[in-house]
């Protein structure tokens, strides 16, 4: 069913509000994945750009570009038990895993990012709020730290007198993982001065959570685990809605990242799992979509089975 004016117009302040608040780079960048033009030169502000590039375009690349911008709930990601059964396993469910160094005066603040991430495939670990260094709570960060896919520092005044926050952020370092300073009222120091930090301050909680999913989707160290759970994400498709908006989520995935497993993943969830194998006969484009998506790529869609016998 087509939009009414007035949903086209609140869909398109909704898309101009978000993307206009990113930088040029990324504005371009979300635009030309999605099939939206772009121009090399403009003169104008962010939004006024974000408009131009919109008004004219069919509904159905607005909803898709709304749905990345802007996903529901994923069932990739859970808020964390307060106390674990498994203290060697901290992780609430799938997803990339990211651990968040934060000082425990602004728990508050790091829920509110990891929430918001978790619409995004990205499972998060938050120490709780005034930790005592007990040897059980050593032994859940230890184990974090020791398996998380990528590490996030929210830089805060009381960041750099922490007695943990400095080692849990040297830890990640020292395995070679992508950590992303973000500023919160302090800036990057020592080893974290030679990386770009993301600013917090101000800034809508889903506007940071964008930023770093894409970080994350991007950056060699964290691209293959975030792949690796969006592709997951695809195959619990269960609505036309979700297709969509999980079809958006794969386009983030740069070529780099994508196997020919993935690739198979991709096309077997298409083919044999029942719920999204009915929303992609609803979203009659599924195929030509994902065949254009790959198109690029030395990859082959895998051969179904033939004589259709079950054994």
């Amino acid at each position: 069913m087509a939009l009414s004016p007035g949903e086209r117009i609140d869909l398109k302040k909704r898309i101009i509000e978000t993307l206009g608040n990113q930088e040029w780079r990324d504005i371009d960048l979300t635009l030309e994945e999605f099939g939206f033009p772009t121009l090399d030169t403009w003169s104008g502000q962010k939004a006024e750009y974000v408009l131009a590039m919109i008004k004219d375009e069919p509904e159905a690349r607005l909803l898709q570009l709304d749905s990345y911008l802007h996903p529901t709930a994923a069932p990739a990601a859970t808020p964390q038990p307060l106390a674990f059964d498994d203290p060697s396993n901290p992780w609430a469910g799938k997803g990339l895993r990211l651990f968040l160094s934060h000082h425990h005066e602004h728990a508050v603040k790091a829920a509110e990012i990891r929430d918001a991430l978790a619409t995004r495939s990205i499972d998060v670990f938050v120490a709780h709020a005034a930790i005592e260094a007990t040897e059980e709570w050593e032994i859940v960060i230890l184990a974090a730290l020791k398996s998380c896919d990528a590490c996030a520092a929210l830089l805060t005044p009381e960041f750099a007198p922490s007695v943990w926050c400095d080692q849990e952020v040297g830890f990640c370092m020292a395995r070679d993982k992508l950590v992303i300073p973000m500023e919160y009222g302090a800036t990057p120091y020592g080893f974290l001065g030679r990386y770009q930090a993301l600013s917090v301050t101000g800034k809508p909680v889903s506007d940071v959570a964008l930023s770093i999913f894409e970080l994350l989707a991007r950056k060699p160290q964290s691209r293959n685990a975030m792949a690796r759970a969006l592709v997951s994400r695809w195959a619990e498709t269960h609505s036309w809605d979700a297709a969509r908006e999980n079809f958006g989520f794969l386009k983030k995935i740069p070529a780099e990242a994508w196997t020919q497993q993935l690739v198979n993943d991709v096309w077997n969830a298409r083919d044999h799992e029942h719920n999204l194998r009915t929303a992609s006969i609803e979203w009659k484009a599924s195929d030509v979509a994902l065949e254009e998506l790959f198109g690029n790529l030395p990859y082959s869609r895998p051969q179904p089975d033939d004589d259709g016998i079950p054994f």
